[in-house]
């Protein structure tokens, strides 16, 4: 009902600011991670352009089953 809109209630107030933060931090972990264990040579090399970062991220982590699950994924 609308009563229910009305109601501030602390965690309302609060929600965008916990939601955003909450993002951000698992947006930084999951890169933190790619960089971590992904090798940056493997990035910049050409002859890899045909494979995203995920796909090696999956690779290393799981070896092939990696490779289709990160395939999967995108």
């Amino acid at each position: 009902s609308s009563e229910e809109l009305m109601i501030q209630s602390p965690f309302r107030k609060y929600s965008a600011l916990i939601n955003v933060s909450i993002s951000f931090v698992l947006y930084f972990i999951v890169n933190a991670a790619f960089i971590s264990i992904v090798d940056p040579k493997t990035i910049a090399d050409p002859n890899n352009s045909n494979e995203s970062i995920a796909i090696d991220y999956g690779i290393k982590l799981f070896g092939e089953s990696g490779r289709k699950f990160m395939s999967s994924l995108i």
